[in-house]
């Protein structure tokens, strides 16, 4: 028998102990291995279960890859074909042994080499666009990629079958890779999120809710449907030192009452008879006013009391609720983070994470939503942290939402001083991944050190992010971001404007 290098294009086979070598061997447990790994990730996408070890990195970031568009064929998981492409190795290397008839020994090797070959290139496939399109690996998935690609070097390197064989069955796979590429690409992405639909109306039993802080404490609990915002009791610098002085004037004026000398008594009585002539001058000219016009006078004093007593109207705007969750909560949309004109036809509101990339391709999606309806939107933008430092119901702490605490309470600061700049901060932390530091910075630039730092200095916006994880807890938790509406919700990413905006009409037009 003629060696792999000199064979001129006959399917003659390598000797027995070169078919028995060790490399059939690691081609059987590269195939194995392979099949258990992607039988993992497609019962994992097929569930929606999420996969063990993949909290979450700036690099290594499983949920991101395995959610993505890329991550389907349709609507059909990568994986599905992948391990039925495995199931095809571990059967075939099966019968890749001597003992076997020829021909089906024949047969088997065709089949190893060209799924082997097809499985090595699918692997430079989809590690191209975890490294260039999503810019975030799986583990798993490289697992996977890394027992294709062996499989296929092993294969290129012995040729069982010779080099033009070899050579032809490499087209072949070469071809079915296409055509999974080709209907990666063609195919519309299917929806990366779920539609919630809620039945029924407002329930007259209304659930109650109860915040609890990191000792688990309730420290509220909400007698109706209406979802509180913290009341506004944490005064400004400036406020507190003016309530300080006018305490501390009354004070002094106090003690100095007390401590009224005898020699002040007298001199006071030395003028008593002065301030006696005063007050009956006084009384005598309101008298004869009285005497001229008392339903004059009786009017212009109720007018004078119903005026003071009555603000103006531009001090008090007119309460507005938002309805959410099959209209079970109600939100006063002056009373949230808000993003647009806040007496806007449609409104929703949204649940989502500053360092959760999912949320940033939304973002994208509400943008155009923005640029298409103009002064009509408004969001109720609710961050919730992905981290378990201020979000005990998050999966894990650290990786890509280690900073996701603070970033929220200084998005929420910055709201707080300036409705108009959070909207541009909002835009800017979904841009790109960023940091506590750089969100910082940019705040200052956008509202002054100094403010922002008063701002922070109160616990009014760690009370507020503890709000958002309050209802994000009821509306029950798991994924974000979270598009809600009164009968309906959107869970997952929303990578598409048109969707966005078919979902808002539908949803808000008749509201």
């Amino acid at each position: 028998m003629s060696s792999p290098g000199h064979d001129t294009g006959t399917t003659n086979f390598l000797s027995p102990a070169a078919e028995f070598g060790n490399w059939v061997w690691a081609l059987r447990g590269l195939a194995i291995t392979g099949l258990g790994l992607t039988a993992y990730l497609t019962w994992s996408a097929l569930t929606a279960s999420p996969v063990i070890g993949c909290g979450g990195s700036d690099v290594f970031d499983c949920s991101h890859v395995l959610n993505s568009k890329w991550s389907k064929i349709g609507s059909i998981p990568v994986g599905v074909p992948a391990f039925g492409l495995y199931c095809t190795l571990v059967s075939a290397l099966a019968f890749c042994r001597h003992s076997q008839i020829e021909q089906i020994r024949q047969l088997s090797w065709i089949c190893t080499t060209t799924c082997g070959i097809a499985a090595g290139l699918a692997a430079l496939w989809f590690i191209g666009l975890q490294l260039v399109a999503l810019e975030h690996f799986c583990l798993w998935c490289l697992a996977a990629h890394f027992c294709g690609l062996m499989i296929c070097y092993l294969l290129l390197w012995k040729r069982p079958l010779g080099n033009r064989t070899t050579a032809q069955l490499t087209a072949i796979g070469t071809m079915g890779v296409a055509v999974l590429i080709t209907a990666q690409v063609s195919i519309p992405a299917p929806p990366t999120f779920e539609v919630l639909h809620y039945e029924g109306t407002k329930s007259e039993s209304a659930e109650k809710l109860t915040v609890a802080e990191n000792n688990n404490s309730a420290i509220d609990d909400f007698n109706d449907d209406v979802f509180a915002a913290p009341d506004n009791l944490f005064e400004a610098p400036e406020e507190a030192t003016a309530t300080e002085s006018v305490t501390d004037a009354k004070q002094d004026k106090d003690s100095s009452d007390d401590r009224t000398s005898p020699a002040a008594a007298a001199s006071l009585l030395l003028l008593l008879p002065q301030q006696i002539w005063q007050m009956t001058n006084l009384l005598r000219a309101s008298l004869e006013s009285d005497d001229e016009s008392p339903a004059k006078n009786t009017d212009k004093t109720k007018e004078k009391q119903n005026a003071e007593s009555t603000p103006p109207q531009k001090d008090q705007p007119e309460r507005r609720l938002i309805r959410i969750h099959g209209n079970k909560f109600r939100l006063d949309i002056r009373k949230w983070p808000l993003l647009g004109n806040p007496e806007a036809k449609y409104v929703f509101v949204e649940l989502f994470d500053y360092t959760c990339s999912h949320c940033r391709n939304t973002n994208r999606a509400v943008r155009g939503a923005f640029d298409r309806y103009g002064d009509d939107l408004a969001v109720i933008a609710l961050p919730v942290p992905l981290d378990r430092k201020c979000n005990r119901h998050a999966s894990s702490s650290g990786g890509a939402h280690r900073d996701s605490c603070e970033i929220a309470q200084i998005a929420v600061a910055v709201w707080r001083i300036d409705a108009e700049k959070f909207h541009e901060l909002h835009n800017w932390l979904f841009e790109t991944s960023r940091t506590a530091a750089s969100t910082s910075q940019r705040a200052e630039e956008l509202v002054g050190k100094e403010a922002l730092t008063r701002e922070l200095k109160y616990p009014t916006a760690g009370q507020y992010i503890a709000k958002h994880v309050q209802l994000y807890k009821a509306v029950g938790a798991g994924s974000v971001p979270k598009v809600m509406f009164p009968r309906s919700s959107m869970v997952g990413e929303i990578n598409s404007t048109n969707r966005l905006c078919s979902a808002i009409e539908r949803e808000l037009a008749n509201r």
